[in-house]
């Protein structure tokens, strides 16, 4: 059968129909492709003024509109997305809050948090800046106490965080009389509260000789405030341990606060 041209068509058909019964397609418009067998080949754009239905479309659909999202398979390329919709391969930023069952990852750019929400793990010591004191050069100082006595011109303030510190110091002194033992220690004041740290026996061997003597400590600091160290020095009430402007004392502190 060959192929036929028509200026126009009327089909007209029964209940089950219309239909055209053509085993080669029909093809309407001269510069339509020719149809598979039974289809139909169109030159053209085409109106339908109901649905049109097949069990497939293939080529461009970007005259489509209202299309169903929930229909859609395969993968939608990134720049089709919203603005307003997250992507995994750079930083979000969310406008209202963010809720999940959990998160997972750094939270170091956290800020705000809550401490009583914390539930497993442990916290951490808080390491607070070093304070220091170096080579201060020392007053003429005379202690003969059988109690401990502060030396004069160890004395510093610092604001500290509760929890303790952590001392390092080194000071030189003399005494008057040969043969004769010294106990040194640090104490820390807060809020009128003193704490001292273990007492260092130092033996003077020579008399009217400077000697080094140095020690660590480890204080409470019951409170976050201003708190006062100073080194303290006992005697046996007789010889008396001493410095001058030859003598110096250093200090370095490390506040863990809890």
């Amino acid at each position: 059968m060959g192929v036929g041209y028509f200026h126009s068509l009327a089909v007209r058909g029964t209940q089950q129909g219309p239909f055209l019964d053509t085993s080669i397609g029909l093809r309407i418009g001269s510069a339509a492709p020719p149809p598979a067998a039974g289809g139909i080949s169109i030159a053209g754009d085409s109106a339908f003024a109901g649905a049109l239905a097949a069990a497939s479309f293939s080529g461009s659909g970007a005259g489509l509109t209202n299309l169903n999202a929930g229909n859609l398979s395969g993968t939608i390329n990134d720049g089709r997305l919203s603005n307003n919709i997250p992507r995994l391969n750079t930083s979000n930023s969310f406008a209202g809050g963010l809720s999940a069952p959990s998160f997972t990852g750094s939270g170091a750019g956290l800020t705000n948090l809550n401490a009583s929400s914390l539930t497993t793990g442990t916290v951490r010591q808080i390491v607070l800046p070093v304070h220091a004191w170096n080579n201060i050069v020392l007053p003429v100082n005379a202690v003969n106490s059988a109690s401990f006595t502060n030396v004069n011109g160890t004395s510093q303030t610092f604001a500290m965080r509760q929890g303790v510190a952590v001392i390092s110091w080194s000071t030189s002194g003399y005494i008057n009389a040969t043969g004769n033992g010294f106990a040194f220690r640090v104490r820390a004041l807060t809020n009128g509260v003193e704490t001292v740290g273990p007492a260092i026996i130092f033996f003077f061997n020579q008399a009217l000789v400077h000697h080094t003597i140095s020690g660590n400590a480890v204080v409470s600091i019951p409170a976050t405030a201003n708190t006062t160290f100073s080194l303290q020095v006992r005697g046996n009430g007789a010889v008396s341990y001493q410095t001058d402007n030859n003598d110096s004392f250093t200090a370095t502190i490390i506040n863990i606060g809890q």
